[in-house]
């Protein structure tokens, strides 16, 4: 399997507006864009794999199982192993059980990902202390801020690393997000460098159209979306067949 390593040059060269448009025509038609996810950290686009967590509505017998589970480790608790997980090239994804307006953490817990050396956050719910946590140096995508405490009073981690649903979007562990300030698309493990290189092809393919409209003052219909005579006449200028190409 292609490493994050290698699969990043691709994603620095394409936008998540692409790997929409390339994941709709590979006929991946379950969601894979986030609703009411916004950069947060503007200029700082992001790439990395998910790391997964997953907030339930809280219940104090539930949190006592897992302390249990845990004997009394509080580094076993599903929120630290997510965050000592976001290594380099990784995202923490947090589920917010459907609570946008509840926060998930603030800047004294997130302050930990710029030690483990986190690509990005990523919470459909809210987070606490924005001025500290948008200087991180990481990319953050979230609903929105607020002061309010919602750890263990709303919401409470409960599940580390299984598939979850973020912004109405299927996150599995290992799962690989791209975003900008147009917002974030999840990409499957298994699917990633094919999803890439065909998205950066779909945007020089883009960019060609775009010329060929300027070029002959023509309308937008005459070369995009690009017809079979375009899409040959690309093939042609980058030293590929038609066939070749995957769209």
């Amino acid at each position: 399997m292609t490493s994050y390593r290698e699969l990043e040059p691709l994603a620095q060269q394409t936008s998540p507006a692409a790997v929409s448009d390339v994941l709709l025509r590979m006929g991946l038609s379950y969601q894979h864009d986030m609703h009411g996810v916004f950069q947060q950290t503007q200029g700082l686009p992001m790439f990395g794999q998910a790391v997964t967590l997953r907030s339930l509505p809280t219940r104090p017998d539930m949190i006592e199982d897992l302390r249990t589970e845990a004997r009394g480790d509080r580094l076993q608790m599903p929120f630290d192993k997510a965050m000592e997980a976001t290594v380099e090239g990784k995202v923490l994804v947090i589920d917010s059980s459907g609570r946008s307006e509840v926060t998930v953490g603030g800047g004294t817990k997130f302050s930990r990902l710029m030690a483990t050396g986190a690509a990005g956050l990523v919470t459909d719910g809210s987070i606490r202390d924005k001025e500290e946590v948008t200087h991180y140096g990481y990319s953050v995508y979230s609903h929105g801020f607020s002061p309010r405490s919602g750890t263990t009073h709303t919401l409470f981690p409960h599940d580390f690393n299984l598939p979850i649903n973020c912004g109405g979007a299927l996150v599995r562990p290992g799962d690989y997000l791209i975003g900008d300030e147009t917002g974030l698309v999840v990409i499957p493990e298994n699917e990633a460098s094919e999803v890439l290189e065909a998205a950066v092809l779909k945007e020089q393919l883009d960019a060609f159209a775009a010329k060929k409209m300027a070029e002959n003052d023509a309308p937008a219909g005459r070369y995009f979306p690009p017809d079979e005579e375009t899409i040959s006449e690309f093939a042609a200028s980058i030293g590929v067949s038609r066939a070749d190409l995957p769209f």
